[in-house]
């Protein structure tokens, strides 16, 4: 009679190695730890919390360009529609300062380097800190 610890699982069997933590045995005789905590694909609680951190973090820091400015660059007047771009590149900044704080506590928790993505969050937030710090 097999143990009870012991079940069936996708073809294998569990058994286990430890408190929380078992082995997959399969039949072709390959063992891996599965005990291993893997980032899931869903945001968590957790990301939700950092992602009001990150919108508090957001608008806590003032305005760098609002619609009504009118821009100089080298005592040249510009065009009106060129404060659209400021303001466009200030949400912009905005965006990846509220998503790091959610990128940085995912990967404090699971491990690993930023994807090429969280990259371009985390980068696009760092100009505005640097603005306004």
């Amino acid at each position: 009679m097999p143990d009870p610890a012991d079940r069936r699982y996708n073809g294998g069997t569990r058994e286990s190695v430890g408190p929380g933590r078992t082995r997959l045995i399969n039949e072709t005789g390959d063992n891996r730890t599965v005990g291993v905590r893997r980032e899931p694909a869903r945001p968590t609680l957790a990301d939700l919390l950092m992602l009001v951190a990150g919108f508090a973090l957001s608008f806590s820091l003032p305005r760098l360009y609002h619609l009504t400015d009118r821009i100089a660059v080298g005592n040249v007047p510009m065009p009106g529609w060129v404060a659209y771009l400021f303001v466009a590149q200030e949400a912009a900044m905005r965006g990846g300062l509220v998503l790091s704080p959610v990128i940085l506590a995912r990967r404090f928790r699971y491990g690993g380097l930023p994807r090429p993505a969280d990259w371009l969050a985390l980068l696009a937030g760092l100009p505005l800190l640097d603005a306004l710090i």
